[in-house]
């Protein structure tokens, strides 16, 4: 699977480094490391979503580890808030942290269209494998000279806190929320697998254009 990355807002395809298969006998890397946070990390990589968790996140990654350490890291999933990017680059360049924004080269429709021919579903959230875990794995296995010789540990920091210690946090940095909890009440893809319907309508109806095509395909593969 190849990637397409953005330092920046510069994109290649993994596939062009010359490194690229390298390092994919890593050890995988969502261990979760149970005596907790260390110090020696030589990278701390934020997974960010411009949502409210994510900002705790990188909150408690700035209390933790120094900026010049911390990757801010977004993945496009292809059915994202169009201004979604804009703000990812914003929040990292106010914050003072490096941006990578990762891509899957189908994007969500080429994937469903192409490949998978069913929308994804509470028993096989395929988006997520493809457009979240999986590149970023793949960039994390092929980045050892940017990101330094390590162990990979996966920390979730927020995964027992409430909203509203997110929310607080997000103050502290001086972030706005998201504008999408103005209406849903949770920042993911555009039409995700875990919005109300009534959610789901409004952004058909702030963002016609963006949903269309997803409803064509919808026709198309005779699957909801």
């Amino acid at each position: 699977m190849d990637v397409n990355i953005l330092y920046g807002k510069e994109a290649r395809p993994l596939s062009d480094r010359k490194d690229s298969g390298l390092y994919l006998i890593m050890a995988k890397t969502n261990k979760i490391v149970e005596e907790g946070v260390q110090t020696d990390y030589t990278s701390v990589i934020v997974s960010y979503s411009n949502g409210i968790d994510s900002t705790g996140a990188l909150y408690w990654a700035l209390q933790e580890f120094p900026k010049e350490k911390i990757f801010l890291l977004y993945c496009d999933t292809g059915f994202e808030y169009p201004e979604n990017i804009r703000m990812f680059y914003k929040t990292a360049e106010f914050i003072g942290v490096r941006s990578v924004l990762l891509q899957h080269p189908k994007g969500f429709l080429g994937l469903l269209l192409e490949e998978r021919f069913k929308w994804p579903d509470m028993k096989n959230r395929w988006c997520t494998a493809y457009f979240k875990t999986g590149v970023t794995d793949k960039w994390i296995r092929v980045s050892r000279e940017l990101l330094g010789d390590f162990t990979c540990h996966w920390y979730r920091p927020c995964l027992d806190y409430e909203k509203g210690r997110m929310f607080e946090w997000g103050k502290k940095l001086h972030l706005e929320p998201h504008f999408c909890y103005e209406y849903p009440g949770r920042c993911s893809c555009m039409a995700c697998l875990f919005m109300s319907d009534r959610h789901a309508v409004e952004n058909m109806k702030r963002y016609p254009d963006q949903i269309e095509p997803f409803i064509e395909a919808e026709i198309r593969l005779a699957h909801t």
